[in-house]
């Protein structure tokens, strides 16, 4: 092909006809910057098809572990509830002055130490930023509301961290010299009619409560940033040809 064009020059060069050399040059070069902008924009097209695939699969998969996280937390906060309705129970017969309460609060303090627990270990943004992957997506609100779930994580297992130390800080200088959590035997039954076992009630109640509140939160903002990611990942999806599936 150059050999051709070369011939063609050769050929007007020769014959003295330098205008229509000329015109031929000009459309020769642009021939070459029409090719060139040709492949330069088959490139970029190839670069931001693969650059929208991965994006793709970053939503994909924060979808994925967000999903997971969800399907936990709803368990979690199922057992978290259902550990309220306990110490509310417990509230109500301690409060009474009736001995004949202690039998039936004894047979349910190991409940006590069953506590809820979400302690996520995946860090969703920080793992975005740490890969770059966060650099590769066009809805900054996306980012956004991952760093706004990772922190409301971080509160939740603040509070959970809280709801431990509770127990088995101040709920075992309370209780275990005092209760035999295998027999039931009661040292002194003053401990249960005690303030200080009364408070540990109330206090455990407020963290469950203030824990179902968080719980609720995660699973509304996991909410809303599925139905994001999903409209996200679908725009990005290649065209289907017309009639195809």
């Amino acid at each position: 092909m150059l050999r051709f064009f070369r011939d063609i020059r050769k050929r007007l060069i020769a014959g003295g006809r330098f205008r229509k050399y000329a015109l031929y040059a000009l459309g020769e070069i642009f021939i070459v910057v029409l090719g060139i902008l040709i492949a330069l924009s088959i490139n970029n097209w190839n670069n931001e098809r693969i650059r929208r695939q991965t994006e793709r699969g970053i939503y994909q998969k924060l979808s994925d572990q967000i999903e997971a996280d969800r399907a936990e937390l709803t368990g979690t906060m199922a057992y978290n509830e259902a550990q309220f309705d306990l110490l509310s129970r417990l509230n109500q017969l301690a409060q009474r002055s009736d001995r004949r309460k202690t039998d039936t609060l004894v047979q349910y303090l190991p409940s006590l130490y069953e506590v809820s627990d979400f302690h996520r270990g995946g860090r969703i943004f920080q793992n975005l930023v740490n890969s770059g992957d966060y650099k590769l997506l066009d809805n900054a609100s996306i980012v956004g509301k991952v760093q706004g779930l990772e922190e409301l994580y971080i509160y939740i297992n603040r509070l959970e961290e809280d709801h431990f130390r509770i127990i088995y800080e101040y709920g075992n200088l309370l209780l275990m010299e005092e209760v035999n959590f295998s027999t039931g035997q009661v040292k002194s039954p003053d401990v249960i009619d005690s303030f200080g076992f009364q408070n540990l009630l109330f206090g455990l109640l407020n963290i469950t409560e203030e824990k179902d509140k968080a719980y609720r939160r995660a699973l509304d903002e996991m909410k809303d940033l599925l139905t994001l990611l999903e409209k996200e990942r679908k725009s990005k999806a290649p065209a289907q040809p017309e009639g195809g599936q």
